[in-house]
C-alpha cells in the first residue's frame, strides 16, 4: 500500500484531536513517515498501537448484501490494518488473539440465542 494512502487511513483512523498533530504534514509518503514518527514518539506504546489496530478490525462493521462500495470499504480498512500489524512483526500474535476472540463471541451468540 502507497505512503500516501497510508497516510489517509491514519489520519482517519485517529482521534480528531490528535488529527490536529499532524494535519500540517505533507500528503505524500515522507509526510506519513514523519506522522508516524510523531505519533509513535507520543503515543507509541507498541502494545497500546496493537490494540487500537484489534479494535479496528474487531469494530469492523457485519457487511449485508452486495454492495461493492461497502465491500471495497471493508476491505481497505482491513487490509491497513493488517498490514500494519504485519509491518510491526505483531500479525501472528494477534492472529491467535481475534480467533479467540471470535470464537468466544460465536458461543456466546449461539448460548444467548439458545437461551431466548
Amino acid at each position: 500500500m502507497a505512503g500516501v494512502t497510508k497516510y489517509t487511513y491514519l489520519k482517519e483512523l485517529v482521534d480528531p484531536k490528535i488529527r490536529t498533530e499532524i494535519e500540517g504534514l505533507p500528503f505524500s509518503s515522507e509526510g506519513h513517515k514523519h506522522a508516524k514518527n510523531i505519533l509513535t514518539r507520543k503515543y507509541g506504546q507498541t502494545s497500546e498501537v496493537v490494540n487500537a489496530y484489534v479494535e479496528n478490525i474487531m469494530s469492523l462493521p457485519t457487511i449485508g448484501g452486495t454492495l461493492p462500495t461497502r465491500i471495497h470499504d471493508f476491505y481497505e480498512k482491513l487490509l491497513f490494518n493488517v498490514q500494519s500489524l504485519e509491518t510491526m512483526g505483531k500479525l501472528r500474535e494477534v492472529n491467535g488473539y481475534v480467533h479467540i476472540l471470535y470464537s468466544q463471541t460465536a458461543r456466546d451468540e449461539r448460548g444467548s440465542c439458545a437461551n431466548r
